[in-house]
Parts: C-alpha cells; structure tokens; sequence
C-alpha cells in the first residue's frame, strides 16, 4: 500500500510540471471532440474539448498551464479561415441600400448590446464580458479575441455558442410557424419553399464548419496560407491591431484572397484543430464557483434570447414594408446569429439570397471592428463583477507560462 501511495505522489508531482500541464487536458480533448463528432453533436471540437477541460479542471481545483503558442496559433488559424470566408463582392453589391441597411443593422446591434447590459446587471457577470458575449455574429473570431482585450473569455464563450445554438434551432421554427401565422403575406410562394423547411432540419442547432471550409488544399495553397499566417503575425504586430494574432492574419487573407483568388478556404483539419485548441484553454480557466455562476448566466440568456428573436421579428416586419423585400428575408438577414443557417435557409426558400448574404456580412464587420471595442469601453467604465475580470486576466498568464495560481 506505501508503495502505490509513493507511485501516485511521484505521478502527481509531475503532472503539476508546466512542461506537461498540457498534455492531458489536449489528449482529453481530442477524445471528447471526436466522440461528439461521432455522435453528430454541435460544434464537436469546440464544445468537446471545453467541457472536457472544464471538468479536469473543476474535479482537480488547481491551476493547469497552457502554451502561449498554442493559443496563438489557433488565433492565426481563425483568422485566416473568417479571413477567407468573408465576401467583398456583397457588401459592395449592397451599395444603393446600405443606408436603409445600416440602420437597420444598428439597431438590431443595439438589441444584442441590450441584451448584455442586462445579462451583467441581472447575473453579476462583468459587462464588458457580457456585451461581448452578445454581439451577434463572428462567434469563433471573438471568443479568439476576448482576452486579448481583457475580458473572461469563459463567458464570452458560454454566451457566444449558446447563442449560435439557440438561434440555429429557433429560425427553422419561426420561418415555419411564426412568420406565415402572424404575418400570412410575408413568405415567399408555397412552390419555392416546397421541401425546404424539412431540409432546414438537419441544420437546426448545428453551426457549419465556416463557409468554404475545406477538407483538401494543394501544396502550393498550404504555402500560401503558412505566408499569410506569417505575414499576418507582422502586420498585426507593425499595426499595434487590438488582437494582432487575429486580426492580422484577417486582414492579410482578405487581402490576399481578393488578390490573388487563392486559397479557396482553410483545411477542414486545421480549422477544427484551432477550435480544439482555443476550447481547450478555455475550459482550463474554469472553476466550480464560475459554473455555478454560468448555469444562472446560461438559464437568463436563453430567456433572453427568445425575446431577442421576437424583438427582431418586428423590426424585420418594418424592414420588410420600407425595404420592399419579403418578411422572410427581411428576419433571416437580421436574425442575431446563426449565419450559415440563415443563408441556407434564404437559398431554399427562395428569400431574395443576396440581400440576406449582404446585410449578414456587413453586420460581421460592424460586429468584428465595433463589438468588442465598445465591449472595452464598457468594462473599463464599470458594472458586474469585476473580479471575473481580474480572474480571467491572471488565468491568461497562467496559460502563458507563468506558474503563479492568481486565477483561482
């Protein structure tokens, strides 16, 4: 018996060891994701491997390192992935209306801002995590982003993919039963939308990969996107950019796409490898008082969420009598998050697609450059709890090598 106890202690000293503190929470990660992978679960590798790391560290109570590099690289990859999604061409094409689209985009940001106001006032959470949090749009780029302006990205992340999943689940119920019952004029002819509510179904609750991500790049691609990631790292730095990991790279594979027409879209593999990273460092951040917090956080959101669904049903009717397009596409180009179901669901309905793709990335640059500035502001100015904002602070020195356990 003294025996087995010298071996567990001599197990467990090394595991306190910065060299391997990321060993185990990765290897938990990369078997949760691809259970939930298996399993056809939402977002597999980003909630996989948070709720895993979660648990490890919630059930050992201690601080568990995480490499810098790690994370930054996943905020490279990401980068360079929303980097490649994002289409010029329509916003462009949106021109002759991006006033009346401006407007509308506004207000429904400031409906989302709302939300979070009211989430930090009612949950003790700190606002400028809660505000961030509920930006819609652009969830994997701003919970990539959190702590490089300061904010707890476990709330970030908890309010961002909670979002996206209870959005992605109500648009196929409101296309197909709020919207011809309240307002019988506003869907598109019954022939159009033939088969495309069942179809919607199997979208329901799931976010996609990103638009345009691929399985398979050719070599000459792969260099192109190892440049742009390098290139991106400088321009970020050079330009003192607010999150240099990301944004650089954004910019750079914006740029570049637009340029040179190539590469298409970041592997499959590497796109989901940065989410399984960024979910990973994460979870690591959590302790059992945080979910506590979070379980009340995520009960209120969701409360919230479906009056926000509501409030963008009636200002996407305005929309529609002042815009002259259908109710149909008037909600799914304003719906707050979700983006890849929206647009799926404008295509096989027959919603007037380009106007939803236009006002649906226009709303992810004002999210991408607006949001998490004016979630800055706020915290800095005050209101929640701030002490989540100092813990998520040190637990991001902490991941950065330091040994100190500040976070807890």
């Amino acid at each position: 018996m003294r025996r087995w106890t010298v071996i567990l202690r001599h197990y467990r000293r090394r595991l306190r060891r910065p060299r391997v503190d990321w060993a185990l929470p990765v290897a938990l990660a990369l078997g949760a994701g691809w259970l939930l992978s298996a399993a056809g679960g939402p977002i597999p590798w980003m909630m996989g491997p948070l709720f895993s790391s979660l648990i490890l560290a919630a059930a050992t109570g201690r601080e568990w390192a995480f490499p810098a590099g790690l994370r930054i690289l996943s905020q490279v990859i990401l980068g360079l992935t929303v980097g490649l999604t994002l289409d010029l061409y329509s916003v462009i094409a949106a021109g002759p209306t991006l006033l009346g689209l401006s407007v509308v985009i506004l207000l429904t940001f400031s409906l989302n801002m709302l939300n979070g106001v009211l989430l930090s006032r009612w949950t003790g959470v700190d606002r400028g995590a809660a505000l961030l949090g509920s930006v819609p749009g652009a969830a994997s780029a701003i919970v990539a982003m959190a702590a490089d302006f300061g904010m707890d990205a476990r709330v970030v992340a908890v309010l961002q993919y909670l979002r996206v999943l209870a959005v992605a689940v109500m648009i196929p119920f409101v296309v197909e039963n709020v919207l011809p019952a309240v307002f019988p004029g506003g869907m598109p002819e019954p022939s159009a939308a033939d088969g495309a509510l069942a179809a919607l179904e199997d979208t329901a609750g799931v976010e996609l990969a990103e638009p345009g991500a691929a399985s398979f790049v050719s070599a000459g691609d792969l260099a192109l996107l190892v440049i742009y990631g390098v290139a991106g790292l400088w321009v970020g730095q050079r330009l003192r950019l607010p999150s240099p990991p990301f944004l650089g790279p954004f910019l750079v594979a914006v740029a570049g796409s637009h340029l040179l027409g190539a590469p298409d879209a970041v592997p499959g593999a590497f796109f989901n490898g940065a989410l399984l990273l960024l979910g990973t460092w994460i979870g690591l951040l959590f302790d059992m008082p945080m979910v506590r917090k979070l379980g009340r956080l995520t009960v209120l959101n969701l409360v919230l969420l479906v009056l926000l669904v509501a409030a963008t049903v009636v200002l996407s009717w305005l929309y529609s009598l002042v815009g002259g397009v259908s109710l149909a596409t008037a909600f799914l180009a304003n719906a707050p998050g979700a983006m890849e179901v929206a647009i799926a669901a404008s295509i096989k309905l027959g919603a007037e697609p380009p106007v939803v793709v236009s006002v649906q990335m226009i709303r992810f640059l004002v999210t991408l450059f607006m949001g998490a500035p004016i979630a800055q502001r706020f915290s800095a100015s005050g209101g929640g709890d701030t002490s989540d904002r100092r813990q998520g602070a040190n637990g991001r020195r902490a991941s950065d090598g330091q040994q100190a356990a500040t976070g807890r």
